[in-house]
């Protein structure tokens, strides 16, 4: 039997993964294209899945392993997690998506453990992820690990290659990301108390003020010998080889599934105004992903497309009304 070279890790919560647009586009985009084992990390109420979930999940996904989180778990999970020594505290909520992130690298560890030989490659996504563009896994360059173009930070003047909705990683690249959780945010070193550090004691980096949490995708995989790379911020001037350690940006297209529709000023918009990398409003991406949100949500009350290009609009300064016009 020919072992599958990738895993897919997709994890969080259950409200999108059983969506249309996410499983149809997932394998389009990803299973067609590349032999994949698929891992299923999900976070449920306290009802967990009903039977007829399961059903659908093993028909639309058909995955090597779930694993089901309950939300109360998952919050358990990061109750002692480490502060900064200084500025913001850390936000709780992005923490979590590295509880079901352990739990897909430990489905995977194991799945190696029994087929007695490791993936070349792991790819992780979110559970509410709508794909625009093909995700090919075993094209790019060992060497490195990658993330989707576009920040998760509105301050248009840096550049953090720390988008944390996808990454991609060769297999001898993937442990710092997939076990970070435990690696960084719940290192038992860790001191909030100080910053002077003894030297069997952790004190968790401080966000740059201009930054989010993502930021800590770009720290972790940085040069540290190298001011340009380790985790500092860097002018756009600069390009992602200089100021992102081992993070490449790849320009995947994608969109966010809501439970009203889809999102898709996440196909135009980078989160980065002054970077000129707005693609055309007529575009066959743009226009694909509202074509698929009329289709899937005729009914829906709230046009997701023009309110969150209202949203994004405030930074970006476009007009939803026009973009819903495919002016």
């Amino acid at each position: 039997m020919v072992q599958a070279p990738c895993a897919v890790c997709l994890n969080g919560m259950v409200r999108a993964v059983f969506s249309a647009a996410v499983h149809q586009t997932f394998t389009a985009q990803v299973r067609d294209l590349t032999d994949v084992d698929v891992f299923l990390a999900i976070v449920t109420g306290a009802s967990g899945l009903q039977p007829t979930d399961w059903l659908v999940a093993h028909e639309q996904y058909r995955p090597k392993n779930v694993s089901i989180l309950s939300v109360a778990a998952v919050s358990a999970a990061i109750s002692a997690h480490c502060q900064q020594p200084a500025g913001r505290p850390m936000n709780p909520v992005w923490l979590k998506q590295f509880v079901s992130i352990r739990e897909c690298w430990r489905m995977i560890l194991h799945e190696e453990s029994m087929r007695g030989s490791n993936y070349e490659w792991l790819f992780r996504s979110r559970t509410d992820i709508v794909y625009f563009s093909p995700i090919s896994l075993m094209q790019h360059s060992s060497r490195h690990v990658y993330v989707p173009l576009g920040g998760m930070s509105g301050e248009p003047y840096y550049h953090f290659c720390s988008n944390d909705h996808m990454f991609l990683c060769p297999r001898h690249l993937c442990e710092t990301y997939f076990n970070m959780l435990d690696g960084l945010f719940l290192n038992p070193r860790c001191t909030n108390a100080t910053l002077s550090k003894a030297p069997d004691q952790f004190v968790l980096p401080t966000i740059p003020r201009v930054a989010q949490e993502q930021w800590y995708i770009s720290y972790i995989y940085s040069e540290h010998n190298t001011p340009t790379s380790n985790g500092s911020t860097c002018p756009l001037v600069k390009g992602s080889d200089s100021c992102c350690g081992l993070v490449h940006e790849v320009p995947w297209r994608y969109a966010i599934a809501k439970s009203t529709g889809i999102q898709c000023s996440r196909v135009w918009y980078d989160w980065r105004p002054s970077a000129q990398r707005y693609v055309s409003k007529k575009d066959n991406v743009t226009a694909a992903c509202m074509a698929l949100h009329d289709m899937l949500y005729p009914n829906a009350s709230v046009d997701v497309f023009s309110k969150w290009a209202e949203d994004d609009g405030a930074q970006g300064g476009y007009d939803a009304a026009c973009l819903r016009n495919r002016c």
